[in-house]
């Protein structure tokens, strides 16, 4: 019998090659024999018959001193399941939990091994803004959403949200000078609790004497609740704002909770959370309360542990008392 060369059946399907491989070997039950057959080495019959599958797979080499403890991988893996954290935030958690420094790029390459990487677009980076160049607390960014909007609720949890008659709008600062961001929330989308909200905030941090005496700027965008574009409305809500030393511009135009309670004390969670505990890649992996003090460093966490309230009414803790307890704590 004539047989065609394993080369040449390798060059036309090569899994179907090592199929007659083992076929040959079947029937002659020799290594040496289906290799002479085919015109191949016996050391390549051995290794396809062994072997379990017929798929190729790439060379491992025995001796790997750089790679990483198998141990630290299934570490890697776990808490990319559990936070959804990317390569920068899981460096930052180990660095600061854990104290261990692992390379952003090596947490990639093991993420990606493991199928746990997502597809993001590219996105183009602006000119970075020097906001290092500012004083802390003088300049910030506010911003309305209604909660709604958000794409992580889906039509049957949209109903069960306003059914447990949860506040439909939040609104937020942010101090870009230390990543830090306050806020709160309102049932209506008025000036009145836009205005309550900015009193709140610059209210809480000159109690704290940490304005000294600078002029604050707010940028917002053109939502009503921000003046909008009626002259006579727009000016009105910056003579407000000016009342409470506050120089106002725009911008260019462009989960689960039981009862309202509940809502507010997760809601302030997570403004400690994202001033005091969240590390941030602008800031090298530290947290916003880490930068403030650099600049003060007997500032309390209560300084950016403010907790959010409903702004539709006069400032009151409509949180309940046990969210200020809470608050209270870390005086």
């Amino acid at each position: 019998m004539e047989y065609l060369t394993y080369k040449e059946l390798w060059a036309v399907n090569p899994r179907a090659a090592r199929a007659l491989l083992r076929l040959d070997y079947q029937k002659t039950g020799s290594f040496s024999q289906t290799a002479r057959n085919f015109k191949t080495d016996r050391h390549i019959v051995k290794k396809w018959v062994l072997r379990d599958n017929l798929e190729s797979q790439k060379p491992i080499p025995r001796n790997q001193p750089n790679r990483l403890d198998r141990q630290k991988e299934r570490l890697i893996i776990k808490i990319r399941d559990v936070s959804g954290f990317g390569p920068k935030r899981i460096h930052y958690y180990l660095k600061r939990q854990l104290g261990m420094i692992i390379g952003k790029s090596t947490i990639a390459k093991y993420l990606k091994k493991h199928g746990k990487t997502k597809k993001r677009l590219k996105r183009i980076q602006p000119k970075a803004f020097d906001w290092k160049s500012l004083p802390i607390f003088s300049t910030s960014q506010a911003d309305t959403k209604e909660i709604l909007d958000q794409p992580v609720f889906a039509k049957e949890e949209q109903g069960l949200y306003l059914a447990k008659g949860l506040p439909p709008y939040q609104f937020s600062i942010f101090f870009p000078r230390i990543e830090a961001k306050f806020i709160c929330f309102s049932y209506e989308n008025t000036k009145k609790a836009a205005l309550n909200f900015f009193e709140y905030v610059f209210d809480h941090l000159k109690n704290h004497q940490v304005l000294e005496g600078e002029k604050v700027f707010v940028q917002t965008d053109w939502g009503p609740e921000n003046g909008g574009f009626q002259t006579n409305s727009l000016k009105e809500f910056d003579k407000s704002l000016a009342d409470l030393h506050i120089t106002h511009w725009h911008s260019r135009k462009r989960s689960s909770f039981r009862n309202l309670k509940d809502f507010m004390i997760k809601a302030w969670e997570w403004v400690y959370y994202y001033n005091i505990d969240r590390s941030h890649d602008t800031l090298k992996g530290g947290t916003p309360y880490e930068e403030l003090l650099k600049y003060f460093p007997k500032a309390p966490k209560s300084l950016l542990a403010l907790p959010p309230i409903i702004l539709d009414d006069t400032i009151t803790l409509y949180g309940g008392s046990e969210v200020y307890g809470q608050y209270t704590a870390f005086q």
